[in-house]
């Protein structure tokens, strides 16, 4: 081990000047907004599960040899073979998931490091304070000054992100240990399986009965949280006054076109205005609660109504209607009764054209992929007919246009991507019981009632036949019968994401499933990303790319998606930093009413957002680990370090939260549509656990 006084010298461009005062001058932070203060604890251990694992590990110790980190940590295109194998459409079926042996690879991981007395001596180098864990900027800092890894300060910083859980930027040893078990770069010759993942209402059923309203109120929703403006100041309040009057803040809008970003940031949408005055967390009065939403209901619904403040904006709410309608030469070809069995009979689009064009191109494309439908409510039977329509190569919409069948039809052995929700593997639901254990069941969309899911309960419920089989699930509005067909209960989450595994995310196999997430589990944790639809990612693998899409998934916050690794899944959900853009990607209806290539362009764009984190990640990780091993082997003299960098005045770059990026300020912190219960009664008065609206721009929030 080097001498203290030699290893100081030969690490001391690593450290922000005056490093231990600006920590030791910290003082209490507030959030100017909630006046709440901000939270300054360190991440713990657990938080770090964002990370994933690397495959290279391979020998005895779980260490990979220095002679090997080159090449494992960033593999070239004659090591890609053996580092990573190629995915391809024709791929064998992959190796079953075992729980057990992805909690060992995960254990081996956190142990692994053919330099760890190294790095535990940089750390306490640049950790000068020796509180156990390092800023973000003093992390930032030795990063950048790495002058080896060819990153960026964002690219870095985004790293950093991956493992900041609560926006504070500390990072410990364990953690930084977890930055350097990078895995391998995926082939860019190879293309991911895509096991996709879509939210039924708004994000590919447009035209929704449970919200009550038309086409049009339905729009002018959408529009109510595109259109910005400024919110001016309320007037002393007059004698007398009542609510709505002219005592409140008045929103008028600041320009012509609506658009899913603020054009600038003092600007909030029309939608974030109206729920912030109808508020109703915390309110106990069921009457009070009724009248707030009939409120907010009216103003959002009549967004662009002549006197409203939309009224400039109606004519895009034509022009979204049109987007939604059939052509007038496809209903006057069509048979009326395909029309009528599909949901069409009213020439308005059920699901997105932009929805059913991506599922062409991409059998066009040739590519590998899944689809799984996710939805708390019982939409799944109201899209079956038409979905499969257009994988049988039959859709009105496309009879203009060249067949494309994804039925399994074709001779070129491609799988039937039609949605059979009476089978056992075309149909489930997730069930979270009370302390948030997960099981899956399989072949049944039936949910028994909050009570009924504990181990024992959850066995007797699925029993149907022979014991009540009429009895009725309480979840259900329509008071469905308990399932009479064979259904299958897999306990736990790792259990879970095996069957998925076979299901969902097998390169070359295939299907579309149906699944209902449970939202009386949800509604128990107050609507947080904790307790909503599970995501179980499979992270370590690089032919496969999971992703997410839901209209309810926020810039700041997962929200509905519950995203946790396949290999940990009791640790808590992965931070919104580390999977927005890759995992989960918020459906805007704006844009996927209006843009016919949507959806084909978010999977792109993630799978390029994918394949950089991973570059990234792999990069630094080469670079750190190369610095630590000469400190390990006494080669980590002032020449070696670059230190013409010591005494320089630190870091130029600040660390930027993600909570405080420019994508999170200017992104609405409202969801176009309402947290709704399945059934939508929370919209006709009743009350709700809706979490509190967090303020756009981010104030104080731990991501």
């Amino acid at each position: 081990m080097l001498e203290a006084a030699e290893s100081r010298a030969g690490i001391s461009w690593l450290l922000p000047e005056k490093a231990s005062t600006v920590r030791n001058q910290r003082t209490r932070e507030y959030d100017p907004l909630s006046m709440c203060p901000v939270s300054r604890r360190k991440l713990r251990l657990q938080e770090l599960r964002a990370l994933a694992l690397s495959p290279n590990n391979t020998s005895a110790s779980g260490a990979v040899p220095p002679p090997a980190l080159p090449t494992a940590l960033s593999p070239n295109a004659a090591t890609l073979p053996s580092a990573a194998p190629p995915a391809s459409a024709a791929s064998p079926a992959a190796t079953p998931l075992d729980p057990s042996a992805l909690q060992a690879e995960s254990q081996r991981g956190r142990n692994a490091s053919p330099t760890r007395t190294a790095l535990e001596m940089l750390f306490s180098e640049v950790d000068a304070d020796g509180s156990g864990s390092l800023s973000a900027d003093e992390l930032l800092h030795m990063f950048t000054q790495l002058g080896e890894t060819g990153l960026d300060v964002e690219a870095i910083t985004q790293i950093i992100r991956e493992v900041d859980l609560n926006g504070d930027g500390e990072i410990q040893l364990e953690e930084l240990q977890k930055l350097l078990d990078a895995p391998a770069i995926p082939p860019a010759e190879a293309a991911p399986h895509l096991a996709l993942n879509f939210d039924v209402n708004q994000t590919v059923l447009m035209i929704d009965s449970a919200i009550g309203g038309d086409a049009s109120a339905i729009l002018n929703m959408v529009l109510s949280n595109t259109s910005w403006g400024r919110v001016h100041p309320a007037p002393p309040t007059p004698e007398g006054a009542v609510e709505g009057g002219p005592e409140e803040p008045v929103w008028e809008l600041a320009g012509t076109s609506p658009s899913v970003q603020a054009p600038a940031p003092d600007l909030c949408t029309y939608a974030q205005h109206i729920m912030g005055l109808t508020e109703t967390q915390g309110v106990t009065d069921v009457a009070e609660v009724k009248r707030r939403k009939k409120r907010r209901r009216a103003a959002l619904q009549g967004f662009t109504a002549p006197g409203a403040p939309g009224e400039a904006l109606a004519k895009h709410i034509m022009e979204l209607s049109q987007a939604l309608r059939l052509p007038q030469d496809v209903i006057d070809n069509a048979d009326p009764k395909v029309l009528e069995r599909l949901g069409l009979a009213g020439g308005t689009a059920v699901l997105l054209p932009s929805f059913l064009h991506m599922l062409r191109e991409l059998r066009k494309q040739r590519r590998s992929f899944s689809v799984c439908f996710r939805t708390f409510g019982q939409d799944l039977p109201k899209i079956e007919n038409e979905y499969n329509a257009l994988c049988e190569g039959i859709h009105p919409l496309f009879s203009q246009e060249g067949v494309v069948k994804l039925d399994g039809s074709e001779p070129d052995g491609m799988p039937d991507m039609r949605l059979r929700l009476g089978s056992s593997d075309g149909s489930g639901t997730w069930i979270r019981d009370t302390v948030g254990n997960l099981s899956l069941v399989l072949g049944t969309l039936c949910q028994p009632p909050i009570t009924e899911v504990d181990s024992s309960a959850l066995e007797d419920f699925y029993l149907g036949v022979g014991n009540n089989p009429m009895a009725v699930a309480p979840t259900s509005p329509q008071n469905q019968p308990r399932p009479q067909q064979a259904v299958e209960v897999v306990h736990g989450a790792a259990e879970a994401a095996q069957h998925l595994h076979r299901l969902l995310t097998t390169p070359g196999a295939g299907r579309t499933l149906g699944l209902r997430d449970y939202y009386p589990g949800w509604e128990a944790t107050g609507c947080s990303a904790q307790g909503g639809k599970p995501l179980l990612l499979e992270r370590e693998r690089t032919d496969c790319l999971q992703i997410f899409f839901d209209d309810h998934i926020m810039a700041h916050d997962a929200h509905i998606v519950d995203v946790r690794l396949a290999s940990d899944p009791s640790s808590p959900p992965l931070p919104i930093a580390a999977t927005l853009g890759v995992h989960l990607v918020r459906a805007e209806p704006l844009e996927s009413i209006r843009n016919i290539n949507f959806f084909l362009e978010a999977i792109a764009q993630a799978e390029t957002n994918w394949r950089r984190a991973y570059s990234c990640r792999a990069k630094l990780a080469s670079a750190l680990m190369h610095k630590a091993a000469m400190i390990a082997n006494n080669t980590g003299h002032e020449q070696s370090f670059n230190v013409t960098q010591r005494g320089s005045p630190g870091p130029t770059k600040k660390y930027v939260p993600h909570a405080e990026t420019e994508l999170v300020m200017l992104a609405s912190s409202a969801n176009t549509f309402e947290a709704n219960e399945p059934w939508g009664h929370i919209n006709r008065g009743e009350p709700s656990t809706l979490p509190p609206l967090i303020p756009r721009n981010g104030a104080g929030m731990g991501i």
